[in-house]
């Protein structure tokens, strides 16, 4: 994927397309665990297109992500899993795999993350590593309670078209 190409951040209060990637507006916080964690402020909406479908995802205000889901231990290879090149791919990645979105099982999940990494500028050595940490440690995240479930769904909303050339 390339920004502007085929994934765009979506300006919340006019709904256009925005020229560069821009972060949501994040609160920071702990978990009772002492771990760090950051609530999404307001609603934050990417489009891109992924297999020939449009997708126009919102993640609503309130839903909680600790950046990326990736063993620490990754993070001296990756760095801090709030940088640009990361962070909107990890927002996104995040809430799928708490949604549990029909459409996107978890190897699909895995793969939008590379390609939202490469659209925020990571380079291929970067995004790879990325998705090689996901595949690694990320499974164990993926599984959720019924309780989470009803929890996390109704803060993503989707919905796909054509789209136009």
């Amino acid at each position: 994927m390339i920004y502007n190409k085929d994934f765009w951040c979506i300006a919340h209060e006019t709904g256009e397309r925005l020229p560069e990637p821009v972060w949501p507006l994040l609160q920071a916080f702990r978990y009772p665990d002492g771990s760090r964690g950051f609530w999404v402020r307001r609603d934050y909406t990417v489009e891109f297109i992924f297999r020939g479908i449009l997708w126009r995802m919102t993640i609503k205000a309130g839903y909680d992500t600790d950046g990326a889901s990736k063993p620490r231990i990754f993070w001296t290879l990756i760095g801090d899993p709030l940088r640009l090149e990361i962070g909107i791919a990890s927002l996104i990645h995040d809430i799928l795999y708490c949604a549990h979105h029909p459409a996107w099982p978890l190897g699909l999940t895995n793969l939008l993350l590379l390609e939202i990494i490469q659209a925020s500028g990571g380079n291929w050595a970067y995004r790879n590593a990325c998705h090689k940490a996901v595949q690694a440690g990320g499974w164990a995240c993926w599984h959720k309670t019924p309780e989470q479930l009803a929890k996390y769904r109704p803060m993503l909303i989707t919905s796909q078209t054509l789209p136009a050339d």
